[in-house]
């Protein structure tokens, strides 16, 4: 008898403990039934633990055991369970079929029969009888065999397995179990095991083609290559006209290199199957190898005309394009594009949300994909890699071997593996899913396109972060992976950037090689021997195509007594086709010799009879090349376009070896050949040194290229986890590496300083001459970076020693931008010039650009220890204490850089822009107005005070604008009587040239903002769009901005003057201004009037106060206009929003309400420290003391003597610290999860949030705000009032933002479904509708110079979202900006006459019902009434009611058409039995006609010859495809409905709508005269209004709109059939 650990225990903990059993068995259940077999397992383990006789818990072990192939060790478990339950039949069942399954059959048949003396009633013990064999005789039932089949076709193959196990040995002389068993294993990928079982099925049924096929293929997938020649032509004997066997034997003849044969044996296969892709696909790789390169690219077109969706005949396709002569690079991104089209693009809506922790210090799962993880050139790559990589304890690596052979070399990489996988033959999709589960954090292709790939893995995106390396030398064209290992001299940056649809990123070398072992000796030179020169290649011969022939024949020409020897030859007809093709060029085949493939050894020594190689193009030679280069011997090479082409460079140019060996032409490429054998003294020492020399470089040793991996997948890591996009980068920078192993390692030791990364120079005394200097100084103070660089340049590579050599190239590297080579020459300047202060500070400035502060600090210290009264060194160390955030000690520095050098404005502006960071806000405004003091024409001070006055309380409007005013006199004033007559032609409609000036074109809010506008502007083929950066800094925004670009013009560092000049000189029409009074603006340069029309938008919530710029872009709830009209010097343009909001692709889902688990409301902010005045501490202090037990948790601040100060506040105003907490800051995504544990968020003022509000409606917090006097105070009220939310989130005064926060802390249930629908509710509105707003930017620009070419004077006015067409308004006789419009009347634009110009967005919206009800009887029965009822009182929503309808419904509509013509109006109509069950209706309504003209609830993409109905296809009602339906429809009485009909996605452009719900906006119908026909009352009026809608020339499309219809359609009836008559005869078929 077992005993219990609870026996003992209080009836309570007996009863305590049977609830926890019964959970854990629950969850044991749930485990088991989702196959989660290790989870369920655990589980009912942990229940045995504490019962050790549970019944229950050991007869599901039992089943689980056997379930998962282990039926030896169930038996037992079932014995015990039946000792608890002798008479439990299922138990029984269970124990018997253990037995049957681990073989013990009589012991099967015992227990079956013990059972049934126990008088067990189990049918399934009968069953189980029958099942037990006999003898090896026996023969499977059909039924048996068709379980299996029936498994195997739905797919559940581990299933069918086990079956077929079962099978084999009960019934080992049964064939088509041995055939099922080969059959379940391919599928599974486990092709070596199914070869046994295939050769038993061959075996047992000697005549059956399927038997001898599943043994073919499985020797051809283990590469067993001799023996699947022999079973294929044996096969062939009994099957000569069965296609696949021919293409599987010249499959086996390829891989031998047997390539004529094989090409024979598919040109059979396609004779017999010319409708079989992969006959040709096998025809192509042939050809290819044979080097039959154009025959090959005409075979691979061909097979993907068959299957136009097999990703891996596309890359097929696309290897067979590297090794063509004439492609160019355009062509082969064209073409990898369309890859990515095909077989990318289709999943990307799919991409998952990747939950990998953004932690970018723990340690990285990383991924390698391949199908070459055995002796494979890949590997001679790879292996010394990984086992470097495999010593970094910061990553786990892990592997997915797509091949399902194996050898030693596989056993040394996964000797080296965290986790292995194998995945040949797993579909794309679950390959990917098992990647994800995996939590891999950066998966690495190996393949690219080449065989056994897996790209289409890679396009589900399954890894956070993506990479290509080794495998394949080309782009992949996908964008799911987000970089490619390169190094700078295969893929020069310039060169390569536009030709990779990945970023890449540069090692010291593109990948270590391993010297192949046991190497011969490197010999004499054979030409010293021999008297003549040997030239040589070992390129396959598909890089051998005639125009490598004909250059190789030049070369023989030139060298008259040399001769070529061609290695790597495969048999006769290769030999012969080369002969012929020399022959051809006049070379005597007597100078030709060939030399047999051979194994590698004997490879290695073939090279003792090759004096120089010749290499191929345009797919040059690599791994050759570096064997050739081990044994000795150099290779003359010849770059081309392509990567594929440059491998030898990179290889001879890592080595120093590019002068003498890599051609610029092929000119070059001979003359080369003719230098090398004239010397050949020269080449005998090179081939003497040329081992000892490899072994000494990178690219013969594995750590520093593994290294620099090893940085350079951390560097990836971060950006991931900081939310930044990939970006092109350098690992092999000592400056860039130490950032990213700080960020992996933050207790690590500094490494070696920067300079020694740069050799050391002898002392020579040498120094650059004043002349020398001068022509340096003279290019760089006229603003020639690039040039004044050269000279840098060659001033330190001529003077090593020179200190000031190295000061002027790191000044210039500053100015255009290259900071990583700044920062290392820098600290060489620092270095040699320990005395001089400029090189100290310019030093100390590097090190701050690149983020190294720790280090930046320790240097400004150490300096300071020699300079201690430096303001310059103070003032550098203040900057980068206030980049690390430790703000308090970074004013004491700047307060100690004033001390000393009290009249200089810029340490009393670093000191007042330190402490308006740090919120002293008054102290800030002293320091920046003794700064302007100082410097009254510096306009950066000046814009400095500015921002500072914007965070001011209680400044008035018409103070702040005098201050704006004042900034135009100084720096406006002065330059208006030279301000240019532009010469612009004033041609109103032709393509104007539109720039924008900023200084954060980078990774910035304002480029976030601005990308999505510019990504849609640069579609508009009427504008031109130029940027001005104001920045030295690029980054992947940056290249995202520019590549949309026709200028990009570096604007940092030129003159205001020369700016504008240049600005003049590029003929810019509508020059546009995004950073208003912010850092590096160039406000000075607009002020110059360099362009006819002038605009501000984006950068500054204010005025910039010049009248040099015309407009201001903004919409009417930031900046109403009777409010804001006399607070701008611009004109106002309002656009349907300020600017789109773009949500972050990895943004965490919404959670639910925290207040309803935590009980309380939690408050919070993340506003930055500037912003929380002591005002606004004692605004939430109200708050919290009316809501008394809620919390407040604040974000975004850093510095612990914030935290103290705010602490500190809130004290003072009698707040418990223990009710605030703060948040630190955090990357995108981690500071986006914050907001789980915030309500409601609370805005800060006068300067109020704008980013930080969307950011956290779109997490579900609205946050309550307090609107003021200024722009800048009305940023967080935009974007609620634009959510329609205005009401209850925007307040009216302190006293009002107190009582919103009461009542919302009182209604937590109405806060939970705000959260809901929030994001949903954000994701239908303009704020995130790049397209309308940037379609609402382009009609305004086109406005603005219209006026200018009419001589007319800038004015306010507005662009609606209102479709492409749709006019501007002028807004000054609107009535109010900021309340909804009181009726159809007053929606009116300007006036009563000019009703035409309503926008859609302030109509009111129109409900045309007609229904059989009366009026009363409408609203309190029907559907639509209902819902109604709640908006009877809004004046934006009305009805017109036709009660007591005996009308036809086509009427009806007809007249409310009419009606519309006088009172425009958004119309709907629909039926009354409709609920709207969607809270945001009237925004989907509104937001619906931005895109399309009508909308419905449902639609077909298509129209088809007699269609019944926009579903149905045929007159006998049969459903359309899916994939040509649209939108989604609820059925049944009320809310929730029964059923949801999910046709297809909404949003779609249709020929057909459903006409239960039908918008339009009557202006749109009335303008293009559409009407509905009125002889179809009922039916069918929908069919022909949609015809006529299309034949008008409207688009139509669906919406998402939650609504739930009451009845179904009268599809069938009497009425229904009469009007499907009248559609026919009217529109025939």
């Amino acid at each position: 008898m077992s005993t219990r650990s609870f026996q003992t225990a209080a009836p309570e903990l007996e009863q305590q403990l049977e609830q926890d059993i019964a959970v854990v068995m629950q969850a044991a259940f749930e485990h088991h039934r989702r196959q989660e077999f290790d989870q369920a397992a655990s589980h009912y383990t942990a229940i045995l633990e504490a019962i050790h006789d549970h019944a229950g818990a050991h007869y599901h072990l039992g089943l689980l055991l056997v379930q998962t192939g282990r039926s030896a060790e169930a038996w037992p478990h079932f014995e015990i369970a039946l000792g608890r339950e002798p008479n439990n039949g299922e138990y029984w069942v269970g124990y018997i079929n253990a037995l049957i399954e681990s073989g013990q059959n009589e012991a099967a048949r015992a227990a079956c029969e013990l059972a049934q003396q126990l008088g067990v009633c189990e049918p399934a013990l009968a069953t189980l009888l029958a099942l037990m064999p006999a003898g090896n005789t026996r023969r499977a039932s059909t039924e048996e065999l068709n379980e299996h089949a029936a498994l195997f076709s739905k797919g559940e193959i581990e299933a069918s397995l086990k079956i077929a196990l079962r099978l084999t040995t009960h019934y080992p002389s049964h064939g088509e179990c041995w055939r099922a068993l080969a059959l379940s294993l391919q599928r599974l990928g486990q092709y070596a095991e199914s070869v046994p079982a295939a050769e038993h099925a061959v075996r047992l049924l000697p005549d059956d083609l399927v038997s001898h096929m599943l043994l073919a293929s499985g020797l051809c997938a283990i590469a067993d290559w001799p023996r699947a020649e022999a079973v294929c032509r044996e096969a062939l004997k009994q099957f000569p006209r069965y296609a696949e066997l021919h293409r599987m034997l010249a499959n086996s003849l390829t891989a031998t290199h047997r390539y004529t044969e094989s090409i024979d044996s598919c040109r059979r296969a396609a004779a017999l199957a010319p409708g079989h892709a992969d006959i040709y696909g096998t025809l192509g790789t042939a050809l290819l190898g044979h080097g039959q390169n154009e025959e090959a690219e005409t075979a691979f077109r061909r097979a993907l005309e068959l299957t136009p969706m097999d990703a891996s005949a596309y890359t097929a396709l696309l290897h067979c394009l590297m090794h063509k002569v004439d492609r160019d690079m355009a062509m082969f991104r064209a073409e990898a594009g369309e890859f990515a089209k095909r077989h990318e693009t289709p999943l990307r809506a799919q991409w998952p949300r990747h939950e990998n922790p953004r932690d970018p210090s723990r340690r990285l799962r990383i991924g390698f994909v391949s199908g070459d993880l055995v002796d494979h050139p890949v590997t001679s790559f790879l292996l010394p890699a990984v086992e470097h990589l495999a010593r970094d304890n910061s990553l786990s690596l892990h592997f997915y071997s797509n091949n399902p052979a194996s050898d030693s070399v596989t056993a040394q990489i996964r000797g080296h593996a965290d986790g292995w996988r194998e995945v040949f033959g797993l579909a794309d999709s679950a390959l990917a899913q098992q990647i994800r589960a995996d939590g891999i954090d950066i998966l690495i292709d190996l393949a690219g396109h080449s065989g056994r790939t897996r790209l289409a893995a890679f396009a589900h995106k399954p890894a956070p972060v993506q990479v290509s390396w080794i495998g394949n030398p080309a782009t992949t064209g996908l964008a799911a992976i987000d970089y490619y290992l390169s190094d700078r001299f295969v893929t020069p940056l310039a060169q390569f950037a536009d030709k990779f649809s990945e970023k890449l990123v540069f090692l010291p070398a593109l990948a270590p090689f391993r010297a192949p072992e046991n190497a011969p000796p490197v010999n004499e030179l054979p030409a010293s021997r021999n008297g003549f020169l040997t030239f040589g290649s070992f390129s396959r011969m598909s890089k051998i195509g005639p125009a490598v022939v004909a250059l190789w024949a030049r070369v023989l020409r030139e060298v008259p007594d040399a001769r070529l020897v061609i290695g790597s030859i495969s048999g006769q007809d290769e030999m012969n086709k080369l002969s012929a093709q020399f022959a051809a060029e006049g070379i005597d085949a007597a100078r030709l010799g060939f030399l047999p493939r051979k194994g590698m050894l004997d490879y290695l020594e073939q090279h003792h009879q090759i004096d120089v190689c010749l290499d191929a193009f345009p797919f040059g030679g690599s791994t050759t090349t570096l064997q050739a280069l081990w044994m000795g011997i150099p290779t003359v090479t010849l770059p081309g376009d392509s990567m594929a082409s440059r491998s030898s460079t990179g290889w001879l140019s890592l080595l120093g070896l590019d002068a003498p060996f890599v051609a610029q032409d092929k000119d070059d490429y001979v003359r080369k050949c003719v230098a090398l054998a004239a010397d050949i003294e020269a080449l005998a020492i090179l081939r003497r040194e040329l081992r000892p020399h490899c072994a000494q470089s990178p690219v013969f040793s594995a750590k520093p290229v593994a290294d620099a991996a090893s940085r350079a997948l951390r560097i990836m890591w971060q950006r991931w986890c900081d939310g930044l996009p990939a970006e092109h980068f350098d690992a092999t920078s000592p400056v860039l590496a130490e950032s990213a192993e700080r960020a992996a390692d933050p207790q690590r030791e500094p490494d070696t300083p920067v300079a020694h990364a740069v050799p050391p120079a002898k002392s020579d005394g040498r120094r650059a001459s004043a002349k020398e200097m001068r022509e340096y100084t003279d290019l760089f103070g006229k603003g020639k970076f690039e040039a004044a660089l050269k000279i840098a340049h060659r001033l330190t590579k001529r003077y090593p020693s020179h200190g000031e050599c190295w000061l002027a190239l790191a000044c210039a590297l500053q100015r255009v931008g290259q900071h990583i080579e700044f920062a290392s020459a820098a600290e060489r300047a620092a270095t040699l010039l320990p005395g001089t202060l400029s090189a100290q500070t310019l030093l100390a400035d590097a090190l701050r650009i690149t983020r190294q502060f720790e280090r930046a600090e320790t240097h400004c210290r150490e300096a300071l220890e020699r300079h201690p009264e430096s303001a310059a060194l103070h003032h550098s160390l203040g900057g980068v204490l206030q980049s690390m955030g430790r703000h308090a000690e970074s004013i004491a520095c700047f307060r100690r850089a004033v001390a000393l050098t009290p009249d200089n404005a810029l340490a009393h502006d670093a000191l007042g822009v330190a402490l308006l960071e740090y919120g002293e806000r008054e102290e800030a405004e002293s320091a920046l107005r003794q700064a302007l003091a100082l410097a009254p024409t510096q306009a950066q001070v000046h814009s400095n005070l500015l921002f500072c006055l914007m965070h001011k309380n209680g400044l008035d409007a018409a103070s702040a604008l005098a201050q704006y005013r004042e900034f135009a006199t100084r720096h406006e004033a002065p330059l208006r009587a030279r301000w240019p007559k532009h010469a612009n032609d004033r041609n109103p409609s032709r393509r104007l040239k539109i720039g924008f000036v900023s200084g954060d074109l980078f990774n910035h809010p304002i480029a976030y903002f601005l990308l999505s506008i510019v990504e849609y502007l640069a579609r508009d083929t009427s504008l031109a769009l130029h940027f001005y950066s104001n920045h030295t800094v690029s980054d992947g925004y940056a290249e995202q901005i520019r590549a949309h670009a026709q200028g990009w013009h570096p604007a940092s560092g030129i003159s205001d003057a020369a700016l504008a000049e240049k600005i003049r000189g590029d003929g810019i029409d509508i020059l546009i201004d995004l950073s208003g009074h912010t850092g590096r603006n160039r406000l000075v340069t607009f002020a110059h009037k360099p362009a006819p029309v002038q605009v501000s938008w984006i950068g500054n919530p204010s005025t910039t106060g010049l009248t040099a710029i015309d407009y201001y872009l903004s919409d009417r709830f930031v900046t109403p206009l009777e409010q804001f009209a006399g607070q701008f010097s611009e004109k106002l343009v309002f656009l349907p929003a300020l600017a789109p909001f773009k949500p972050h692709p990895h943004a965490p889902d919404v959670n639910a309400l925290p207040a309803l688990k935590n009980g309380f409301i939690t408050f919070g902010s993340f506003s930055k420290m500037l912003k929380i005045g002591p005002e606004v501490i004692a605004l939430w202090a109200r708050v919290l003391r009316e809501v008394p037990h809620s919390r407040m948790v604040i974000g975004a601040i850093v510095a612990p003597e914030q935290i103290g100060k705010v602490s500190a506040l809130f004290a003072s105003e009698g707040i418990d610290g223990n009710r605030i907490s703060f948040l630190p800051r955090a990357g995108m995504a981690a500071y986006l999860e914050q907001h789980h544990q915030i309500d409601v968020c609370l805005d800060a003022f006068p300067f109020a949030g704008s980013t930080t509000t969307m950011h956290a409606l779109w997490m579900g917090v609205p946050t309550v705000t307090l609107p003021g006097v200024s722009m800048a105070s009305r940023g967080s009220t935009g974007w609620l009032s634009h959510l329609g939310i205005d009401e209850a989130f925007v307040a009216r005064d302190e006293d009002d933002f107190v009582s919103k926060c009461v009542a919302l802390a009182a209604d937590p249930d109405a806060l939970a479904m705000v959260r809901r629908e929030l994001r949903a509710h954000c994701a239908q509105s303009s704020l995130i509708s790049a397209d309308s707003i940037a379609d609402g930017a382009s009609r305004a620009l086109r406005t603005m110079w219209q006026r200018w070419c009419d001589g007319l004077e800038p004015t306010h006015f507005e662009v609606a979202a209102h479709g492409a067409n749709a006019p501007t308004q002028p807004v000054a006789a609107r009535e109010s900006d900021t309340q909804p419009a009181a009726g159809p009347t007053a929606a009116a634009a300007t006036s009563s006459e000019t009703a035409n110009d309503v926008p859609a967005a302030i109509k009111p919206i129109r409900f045309v019902c007609g229904t059989r009800c009366s009026r009363e009887q409408f609203w309190n029965e029907t559907a639509l009434g209902r819902t109604l009822k709640p908006y009877a009182n809004q004046p934006d929503v009305q009805l017109q009611l036709f009660a007591n309808n005996t009308r036809g419904l086509s009427s009806i509509y007809n007249e409310a058409i009419e009606h519309a013509k006088q009172d425009p109006a958004i119309l709907v109509f629909i039926h009354d039995d409709i609920w709207l069950s969607d809270f945001f209706w009237k925004l989907r309504v509104r937001r619906s006609l931005t895109r399309f003209d009508v909308v419905g609830l449902a639609g077909n993409l298509r129209r088809v010859p007699h269609q019944p109905s926009w579903a149905f296809v045929t007159p006998d009602l049969r459903w359309d495809e899916r994939r040509y339906l649209s939108g989604t429809v609820g059925h049944g009485k009320g809310f929730p409905c029964h059923e949801i009909s999910n046709f297809g996605p909404a949003a779609q452009e249709c020929k057909l709508l459903d006409g239960l719900l039908l918008i339009a906006d009557s202006e749109t119908l009335a303008s293009r005269d559409v009407r509905f026909d009125e002889q179809f009352k009922f039916h069918f009026y929908d069919m022909d209004f949609c015809r006529e809608a299309e034949l008008k020339g409207l688009r139509m499309g669906t919406w998402p709109l939650s609504v739930v219809h009451e009845s179904g359609g009268a599809f069938g009836s009497p009425g229904w059939r009469e009007g499907y008559e009248r559609y026919l005869r009217k529109y025939g078929s």
